[in-house]
Formats: C-alpha cells, structure tokens, sequence
C-alpha cells in the first residue's frame, strides 16, 4: 500500500514539474517577443504619412492623467513633434471611477503642450486594447487618415498591441513610453496572462 502511494506522489509531482516547465517557458517565449517589440526603432517610410495611435491608461478622480498615461503622452509629444506631419488618435472610454474620458483628458494634455487642435482625433468609446484599435480604426476612415500606425503605450503592453494591430491597419510601428520600475514586474507578469487569452481565441 505504502509503495502504491508512494509511485502515487511521484507522478503527481511529475505532472506538477512538467507543467511548471511548460509555464516557464510560455513566460520566456512570450518574455522574448516583448522585448523584441520595445527594442524594435520604428523604420518609417519617408514617403508616407503615419497616424499615431495612443492607448488609453487610468484618469485620476482629479482629471489629471495617471503616471503611465502620463508617459505615454510624453512620448506621443515627442513623436508628434519630431514628425509635425503625423495626425494623432487618442483611445479610451470612460472607465467607473473616471471623472472624464481618457481620450478627452489625452487630447487637453497634448493641446495644453502645444499640438494643434487639428491633429487630434478622438476614440472615447473603447474599455480595452482591442477596442481601442478597434474604434481607432474607424475614427481614421471616417476622417480619411492614414492607415499606416505607430501605436504609443508602455513597453510591455507593445508586443500584444502590435499583435492585434497588425490584421486592422496597414503598416504597424510602435513606440514606447517609459515605464515606472514599482508597476514593471507585476503589469509585465499581467501581460502574460492576456496574451495567453489572446492565443487561445486565437485573436
């Protein structure tokens, strides 16, 4: 009895090690195509114009914007500015605890520093990546805009953005913000988890 629980254990504990391993490098794969993604310069075509996609991260009760929606508007400035030819669409909708739209509190953010009403496009509809991409993708026919994209948010968000980008818009670029280290690790181990759903329905 003893030796049947014992081969017991040692198979369950075998199982338990397989799936570990497979875990692990799930993580690694999905771990290499991120940093392949944020490491990745954009390679634009001096020849076409782009719109500049920026995905929507949590408002403040105050209207201002969190520290990472900060930081992907800084880098969506940088990017407009070096390329006063790129329009911009600004995503997210209105989430429960938000006073005001992430697009709308975006859109004030970028005129405040200084970009033109005019180059602003606004998707305020949207509660998640697809949606964001989604709805953008509208907003740039309604108004005729170019169909090639650099999308702006944090790095780690980069792989699975341009990965659900790439069968809507034409020509796919990305372009990170900078992220904070507190929020790294555990957004970074989210993100695995959400590409793990978007493999599995195959989206």
């Amino acid at each position: 009895m003893k030796k049947i629980k014992n081969k017991y254990i040692r198979r369950v504990l075998l199982i338990m090690l397989i799936i570990l391993s497979l875990g692990i490098i799930w993580a690694v794969f999905l771990s290499v195509n991120m940093l392949m993604v944020i490491n990745t310069a954009p390679d634009y075509d001096e020849n076409k114009n782009y719109t500049v996609i920026v995905l929507g991260c949590q408002v403040r009760k105050d209207g201002r914007p969190s520290d990472m929606l900060r930081e992907r508007l800084i880098a969506a400035l940088r990017l407009l500015n070096e390329h006063e030819e790129f329009v911009c669409v600004v995503t997210g909708g209105q989430g429960a605890n938000e006073p005001l739209p992430e697009a709308h509190v975006m859109r004030d953010w970028l005129i405040d520093k200084g970009i033109s009403p005019e180059r602003i496009f606004i998707e305020d509809k949207s509660t998640s990546t697809r949606e964001n991409l989604d709805f953008a993708s509208a907003v740039i026919a309604d108004n005729n805009l170019p169909t090639d994209v650099v999308i702006v948010s944090d790095g780690f968000h980069l792989y699975r953005a341009k990965r659900t980008a790439s069968g809507i818009f034409g020509e796919v670029h990305t372009y990170a913000g900078y992220t904070y280290r507190r929020v790294l690790v555990p957004y970074w181990i989210r993100e695995w988890a959400a590409l793990t759903r978007d493999f599995i329905s195959f989206k």
